[in-house]
């Protein structure tokens, strides 16, 4: 998709020209994937679980609707009235119209696997603009029974660079949908079937329309566990849903390729079908003192809206500095004339953090430009995972400067920033932006100016348990990060949750399911570097002293939660809120603790709504050029 849109007259005459030469065609333009923001269906943050793993749009719902469908149905429409001989059409759909949801648990079918009989029920615009193609396809293919149409719901794509990092740990944050996977290459072999494939076994002699959708998918799932364990654990013991034995004791897709198989004669590959790797030795810490870097990572990384900015040079608060090839990683939310910075927090990619910019500075385009930025650490940044040369410690004040270089380049040396927020350490750096660069205004969620000796005894414990694994390769990346999870699952939540069993509220069956589940599932595609990177970030940051609190002009809203034990209310109100010159407490009453701030998990509207409602109103929109 471009922002250049070529007018009606000249888009047409250019399709006209296009099937006037050619036997078939296969459209695969426009947008490739949902809108990062997520449609009411959604909740906010599994919009950004899922781009933790897929590369999510920046353009808006409405956006993606209107550019997918009007490209398909031009199209569509053009041949129809064009064609005077057979013509052919490779539609490329998505699975995702079956039932892609931001919201991790909105896609509860019944009955699986899913087939072509059941109906999609998309659940946001990217698959009901692909609901909405197949639709004029054969809406289309009824008015010239010369057009032939094969639209291919192909699930979402892995790289054939990536397909031997499956399978992959389970995550609760994946969507169903996302459960099925297709490597690259079977996915263009499918389209390629689909243009040489006979009309009679297609479409079945003359009948019309001729128009058949067809789900294209590989055997699997992309996890190891079976998938009836997995259906289980997702939907509270999978009540009032069927599926086959295989289930019982195979990583079975939810979607059945029988038909694209059989029709297409098209067999996909299997990660079961291949050998497993020789075991290598653990890489000593001067060769690569990482694993691989985490799933969400990687996927920024790849994303087309990641962008970056050189670091090669960098100097940094310790005196070293960061090598050629260093970069900063970030995107941009919004496009409007009011520049705000909201950095990542401890373990976030931009993309986790996308949501909350949206709710803090009201997802609209027309008033802010939010440049979310990636902390050096977090595996999308310079970091351990990326280089073998990663300093020993990065400051909190290293990330600002980097991140004011690298504003300066995007827009020019003389840009104002007028907001700073972030939650936790993206909080942490708010505050330094509010030191370093004056911003008119901080919103500080679940997170203060640094670190306090009570949150710097957590930290240590965590770095105590990463350091033997990462500089001297004792035990299992697995069991390294198993222990990492068990530590924070005592800090994250707050005391109140363990007290009153708030976890059985949220699909947990007992205390140690939550802590398996929450914590130790949350950290186990993690980098054990990168967190150990991070941890000695966050623990090198001290609070700001009274005075430079009071040399802060800033407005700065406080929003602490009344549970957390990370940044706790009674240090931030007798620091941050006693001695800045003007400051706004607004407590987040909640047993969530420190989650409190990060509200994506499905049960945290109310938190969610709290923060999104109290930043709005601080923000002040008579503030807004």
């Amino acid at each position: 998709a471009t922002s250049a849109t070529p007018k009606v007259s000249e888009t047409d005459a250019t399709l006209r020209k296009i099937f006037a030469e050619a036997d078939a065609l296969v459209h695969c333009a426009a947008v490739p994937g949902p809108s990062a923001e997520a449609t009411p269906t959604g909740h906010q943050r599994e919009e950004n679980a899922a781009a933790a793993f897929i590369g999510l749009e920046t353009l808006s719902p409405l956006e993606v609707l209107q550019q997918n469908v009007l490209s398909a149905t031009r199209v569509f429409a053009e041949l129809s009235r064009t064609a005077k001989t057979p013509k052919r059409v490779v539609y490329s759909s998505s699975a995702f119209a079956m039932g892609y949801s931001h919201d991790a648990l909105a896609w509860r079918p019944s009955k699986y696997p899913v087939t072509e009989a059941d109906d999609p029920t998309p659940l946001e615009t990217y698959g009901l603009s692909k609901d909405f193609g197949e639709r004029a396809a054969r809406l289309y293919c009824l008015a010239n029974e010369n057009v032939e149409v094969v639209a291919l719901r192909f699930t979402n794509i892995i790289k054939r660079d990536k397909s031997a990092d499956l399978p992959w740990p389970y995550d609760d944050r994946i969507p169903l949908a996302q459960w099925a996977w297709c490597h690259e290459d079977d996915v263009v072999d499918a389209h390629l079937k689909s243009l040489d494939a006979p009309t009679e076994a297609l479409f079945g002699g003359d009948e019309t329309p001729r128009f058949r959708a067809l789900l294209v998918a590989a055997p699997s799932t992309r996890f190891a566990e079976p998938t009836a364990d997995l259906l289980r654990r997702r939907f509270s013991g999978g009540e009032m849903m069927t599926w086959p034995e295989t289930y019982e004791t195979q990583p079975a897709s939810i979607f059945d390729a029988t038909q694209a198989s059989t029709v297409l004669d098209w067999h996909p590959r299997d990660w079961r079908d291949v050998a497993p790797k020789e075991e290598e030795p653990q890489p000593s810490v001067e060769e690569k003192p990482s694993v691989r870097g985490s799933a969400a990572a990687r996927a920024c990384l790849e994303a087309s809206s990641t962008r970056f900015f050189g670091l090669g040079g960098f100097q940094l608060d310790s005196g070293a500095a960061l090598p050629d090839g260093a970069r900063l990683a970030y995107t941009v939310v919004g496009s409007g004339p009011n520049i705000a910075v909201m950095p990542t927090s401890f373990g976030a990619t931009h993309a986790d953090v996308e949501y909350l910019a949206r709710a803090v500075f009201g997802g609209s385009s027309e008033n802010y430009s939010v440049y979310v930025f990636d902390m050096l650490g977090n595996g999308v940044s310079h970091s351990p995972s990326t280089t073998s040369d990663y300093p020993p410690v990065v400051t909190v004040a290293d990330n600002v400067r980097a991140q004011r270089q690298a504003l300066a380049e995007a827009l020019g040396r003389d840009v104002s920033v007028s907001y700073a927020a972030g939650y936790s350490m993206g909080a942490m750096q708010a505050f330094e932006w509010a030191r370093q660069d004056g911003v008119r205004s901080v919103i500080a969620i679940c997170g203060a100016s640094g670190c306090v000796d009570y949150n710097a005894v957590f930290l240590r414990a965590l770095e105590k348990v990463l350091e033997p694994f990462v500089f001297e390769g004792r035990g299992t990346r697995e069991d390294a990060l198993a222990a990492f999870g068990a530590v924070y699952a005592g800090w994250g939540t707050g005391y109140p949750w363990y007290r009153d069993e708030s976890w059985r509220d949220h699909g947990f069956d007992s205390l140690d399911d939550f802590l398996d589940r929450s914590y130790g599932g949350g950290f186990a595609d993690d980098d054990p570097a990168d967190l150990l990177a991070m941890v000695r970030t966050w623990r090198s940051t001290r609070p700001f002293d009274a005075e430079t609190l009071r040399r802060i002009a800033s407005r700065v809203l406080l929003m602490p939660c009344d549970s957390d034990t990370y940044f706790r209310l009674d240090d931030i109100s007798a620091r941050e809120l006693a001695h800045l010159p003007e400051a706004t407490l607004a407590t987040i009453r909640s047993p969530w603790g420190h989650r409190a701030g990060d509200p994506w998990r499905p049960g945290m509207d109310t938190e969610l709504a709290f923060i999104q409602d109290t930043a709005r109103a601080f923000l002040d929109y008579r503030e807004v050029a």
